[in-house]
């Protein structure tokens, strides 16, 4: 199998959708689920909006008709497909309804970006804590050296 890859993302042609690109760096590693989330990520980096609810499709060799990734073992077809090239096209189609893999990623997306929001708050607070302790350490150092300049 191959170690890593290119994923070029292609939206449906008559929308006006962007292109964007993603690193898969293992895909020996790399299922399903987390492509979607790699996608969710990779296109908010890039400034590329998504249908509300996608499915992926790949074109099959010799046949060039359209695959859609809807589990692992369609996708490790997909790497089995493309195992000599460094990149591989994949298009994003929109669908009415989200399918279970779907669902699932944008739930754990949501799960990572509602924990990293988290951080980044607890992180402030610490800041502000830590600033306000700063402050209040000056005010009592200032407060001393008056009463030491007056006796």
């Amino acid at each position: 199998m191959m170690s890593g890859v290119w994923l070029l993302v292609h939206g449906k042609k008559d929308d006006n959708s962007q292109d964007f690109d993603v690193l898969v760096e293992d895909t020996d590693k790399c299922h399903l689920m987390g492509l979607y989330e790699d996608m969710f990520e990779c296109s908010v980096k890039q400034n590329v909006f998504l249908p509300k609810f996608f499915a992926l499709f790949v074109n099959k060799p010799r046949t060039n008709r359209r695959l859609e990734l809807k589990d692992d073992v369609y996708m490790l077809k997909m790497w089995e497909w493309n195992q000599s090239k460094d990149t591989i096209e994949i298009w994003v189609e929109e669908t009415k309804e989200p399918g279970i893999v779907f669902q699932a990623a944008e739930k754990g997306w949501q799960r990572r970006l509602k924990e990293e929001a988290e951080k980044v708050k607890r992180e402030i607070e610490k800041n502000e804590r830590e600033a306000e302790r700063v402050q209040a350490e000056k005010e009592l150092w200032s407060s001393i050296n008056l009463l030491l300049l007056r006796c």
